[in-house]
């Protein structure tokens, strides 16, 4: 509970007392310090999604009918979105998104915010808001970092209503006040996101590469997994298990296709010890604390990123207690429960780490066998058929240390190229994150004052003649807690290997366009 006196130039139609909380108001008095303009002002249309739109109408080919569980960071999975016939498309002109449009959720999950890949068309649920940004009056990827901020994020969350669901009205969302800088500036903040979005699709590249050899190094053929209803195993397979799971004629067929191709398998367990903990000495979230070693669960990594912004943290005697799950560079991880199979390899970290009680932790016992090599292994349907097999449970799927051990790992000649791609793959994909999160810390760094507009145009200028120096001066202080703060993990450790990966991204691209 809390006391607070609201200037009257402050209150609206609002009476409750959350909606006037001292850091609602701090956010607001801060963004309108600066130069602003609200929401409506800079787009063409602030609209909510089609409001009727029945599965029934749902086809293989058409245009995007996008919906939240489409979002993927602040960008939208194309690919994953259901479709709609064209004919429904062109009824419903009022929601129409275009390349370089935002997206926001309204209901639920609300103030997600992410931007339509350049390019397509798409249309938008009821649950979503559309909003067609005026090009001319601000830069679609700065708006999309002034969106990620904490103080519009904070001004939204502010405006939510119920509480069993939120929901955000479009009347609110027009009024938003959008903190408006020079136009050099919002070039320099909106270009660290399409550096992002080019060391992703880079990225994309790397990771089929690593895959397409990878494949044909084992003369993979990916219908030897497809699911069959019965078939025959040689009594010979058969081990101390003789349920349906385990004697999966899928996995049967995915090894004798190796074998057939004289391919060598090791056991994991011949290669890289396993520990894992089925608990933890009674660690519960009474544990938990605000500074401490992480602890890494299943949720919190995908696509070769670790999200450490939302990793938990234990107290340091319980992580003592624990040091066969502890953790270093070059470790693999690899999910155990729930949604099992998941691998991941530990990248260089400056603090103490820990698997939780879902992970097994996989150290190298043999130095042929490189941690990035094994984790595109154990991510592959040839694994990932072998993992189903061994676990047990239904509601809750588990596989055991004993069956991690048996996991068979081709051998080929090339891992060491697979795994320079996957590795490469990480790093971008990380260098990604890094830059998205840069954009929105400038964003706030210049509404509190730690940054002038000077320092960032001044920047960006010498970017146009191609001198990186008041660049580097810059992000070299950029923390996940904002700019010169002391405390927090800086966003880019080497800003060497981001300006050089940021160069071999843009040859890859541009290669790749001209052979197209």
């Amino acid at each position: 509970m809390f006391k607070q006196l609201v200037s009257s130039k402050l209150l609206s139609s609002r009476v409750d007392a959350d909606f006037y909380q001292p850091i609602y108001i701090d956010a607001e008095l801060k963004i309108k310090k600066s130069k602003y303009r609200t929401l409506e002002e800079l787009t063409h249309f602030v609209r909510k999604g089609v409001f009727d739109m029945p599965s029934s109408l749902y086809c293989e080919e058409g245009v995007p009918f996008l919906r939240i569980s489409d979002f993927y960071g602040q960008s939208i999975n194309i690919n994953r979105s259901i479709k709609i016939p064209k004919w429904k498309h062109l009824e419903e002109p009022k929601t129409t998104l275009r390349g370089g449009d935002l997206v926001l959720s309204k209901v639920g999950t609300t103030g997600k915010v992410a931007k339509i890949p350049l390019g397509k068309e798409v249309n938008i649920s009821q649950n979503l808001v559309g909003i067609s940004i005026i090009k001319n009056l601000i830069d679609s990827d700065y708006l999309l970092a002034a969106f990620a901020s904490s103080y519009l994020a904070l001004s939204i969350e502010r405006h939510v209503t119920t509480a069993v669901q939120g929901k955000l009205t479009l009347d609110i969302l027009r009024e938003l006040p959008i903190p408006i800088f020079s136009k050099s500036v919002q070039s320099y903040i909106g270009e660290k996101i399409r550096h992002a979005e080019l060391l992703s699709e880079w990225a994309k590249q790397l990771f089929t590469q690593a895959n397409d050899e990878f494949e044909e190094s084992i003369f993979w053929d990916p219908r030897v997994v497809e699911k069959v209803k019965y078939g025959r195993i040689s009594p010979k397979k058969l081990e101390n298990r003789l349920d349906h799971r385990f004697n999966s004629i899928e996995k049967f067929k995915a090894i004798d296709l190796l074998v057939e191709n004289d391919i060598k398998l090791e056991q994991l367990e011949n290669v890289y010890s396993i520990t894992a903990m089925v608990g933890w000495k009674g660690l519960t979230t009474d544990h938990y604390v605000d500074d401490g070693p992480w602890l890494l669960r299943g949720v919190e990594f995908s696509d070769g990123v670790i999200d450490f912004d939302n990793l938990v943290m234990v107290e340091r005697g319980k992580y003592l207690e624990q040091p066969q799950i502890h953790l270093k560079e070059g470790d693999v991880a690899l999910s155990k429960d729930g949604t099992i199979g998941k691998a991941i390899v530990i990248p260089e970290i400056n603090r103490e780490f820990a698997v939780g009680s879902t992970i097994a932790r996989l150290r190298k016992i043999d130095e042929t066998l490189d941690p990035y090599y094994l984790e595109h292994c154990l991510n592959h349907d040839f694994l990932q058929v072998q993992i189903e097999s061994y676990a047990t449970g239904v509601a809750q799927p588990h596989i055991t240390q004993e069956w991690i051990a048996k996991l068979l790992i081709p051998r080929v000649a090339n891992e060491q190229e697979i795994s320079t791609l996957i590795y490469k793959h990480h790093l971008a994909m990380n260098l990604a994150k890094a830059l998205t999160n840069s954009s929105k810390r400038l964003v706030e760094a210049l509404i509190e004052g730690q940054i002038t507009e000077n320092q960032l145009i001044e920047a960006q200028q010498a970017l146009e003649t191609g001198d990186n120096t008041k660049d580097r001066a810059i992000l070299s202080k950029l923390s996940d807690k904002g700019y010169l703060a002391e405390d927090g993990k800086l966003l880019f450790s080497d800003l060497d290997k981001l300006y050089e990966l940021l160069d071999e991204a843009k040859q890859a691209v541009d290669t790749r366009e001209e052979s197209a």
